[in-house]
């Protein structure tokens, strides 16, 4: 730098030597900001390598994974796998099907039971469904079945018996009509075929319910 530019630096209260370490950290502070930006463009390029990764991951599991349809979904074929679990659960939500109704469902859930029953039982379902239909709907009439134990007894191959004692509940509104102490025994059999009728392809063979002790 010239004495004229060392003079007026000076002149405007910039020193020669506190101009240049001015200009160093400025140098220093742009090299760590272009250093920052590097490392973050590293992380974001590395990050949406692991993203897209983690998502044909995702995708490659969802292919091999089979589906089963959950009793009372909308849509679709069950295939059951025979393990007590399953074969439980299924029992289960067979059984309340046609005890826990309202004037609301009572025609969907019935409609949907009977789809399950094999011709003897559909035959003695039939002779008291609209008589049952009928009393829930003139009296506003709801029922549910609250279970205190499930036992579940293999009979054969494929072919179950399904216990269950509990309180079967009547009400209208927030009056309460009956409180009986039940029984229903449930014999069925899962090696039936899906079909679209049938989408859980099973078979109820018998189903009774009594008040307990009789």
């Amino acid at each position: 730098m010239s004495e004229q530019e060392d003079h007026d630096s000076e002149a405007n209260g910039w020193p020669r030597g506190r101009f240049v370490s001015f200009m160093a950290a400025v140098e220093s502070v742009n090299s760590y900001k272009n250093l920052v930006i590097a490392g973050l463009t590293v992380v974001i390029v590395v990050l949406g390598v692991l993203l897209v990764n983690a998502q044909n991951t995702v995708g490659s599991m969802a292919k091999h994974i089979p589906v089963m349809v959950i009793p009372g979904a909308s849509s679709g074929l069950y295939s059951p796998g025979i393990s007590p679990d399953n074969v439980k659960n299924l029992a289960i939500y067979l059984i309340k099907l046609p005890l826990d109704i309202t004037p609301a469902n009572v025609n969907q859930r019935y409609n949907e039971f009977q789809k399950f029953l094999s011709p003897d039982e559909l035959m003695n379902f039939q002779s008291q469904k609209d008589g049952i239909t009928e009393s829930i709907k003139s009296h506003d009439e709801s029922r549910i079945f609250v279970p205190e134990n499930y036992k579940l007894q293999t009979l054969s191959h494929n072919q179950y018996k399904m216990t269950t004692y509990g309180h079967y509940h009547y009400f209208s509104g927030n009056l309460v009509l009956g409180d009986h102490k039940e029984r229903i025994t449930m014999v069925f059999t899962v090696a039936v075929s899906a079909t679209p009728k049938n989408p859980y392809g099973v078979v109820i063979d018998s189903f009774n319910v009594a008040k307990e002790g009789q």
